[in-house]
């Protein structure tokens, strides 16, 4: 069962069984809160040590919000060294120098979101 399936189950029956708008999750949000919560204000940013592109905002000036993808994830520098060394990538801090570029588009040309 994927994710999706699970939102879907979870948004079509309310703990009485009966039916719901399948719009609707269990805290009465919809899908288009969640979507905004997940992806609103992420903007493409390209590293310009490998090239690889992933979806990032500035929620305060410590908070980064970075959504990698596999194909981001796999043309990594720093990610591949980990693969190399045998680690899961999963325990990989992040990207320098992408973190460098996503600092550059919200502080210098304001094209990544900042947070109130």
């Amino acid at each position: 069962m994927t994710e999706e399936d699970i939102l879907k189950d979870r948004g079509t029956r309310s703990s009485e069984g009966s039916r719901r708008s399948p719009e609707d999750t269990a805290d009465g949000r919809t899908d288009a809160d969640r979507a905004e919560y997940l992806e609103g204000g992420l903007t493409d940013v390209t590293c310009p040590g490998c090239g690889v592109t992933v979806r990032a905002k500035k929620n305060s000036p410590l908070h980064t919000s970075v959504q990698w993808s596999r194909r981001a994830v796999d043309g990594c520098a720093e990610f591949a060294e980990s693969r190399a060394r045998g680690e899961p990538t999963a325990l990989v801090a992040g990207c320098g120098r992408l973190l460098d570029s996503i600092n550059r588009a919200a502080w210098l040309d304001a094209s990544v979101t900042a947070g109130p």
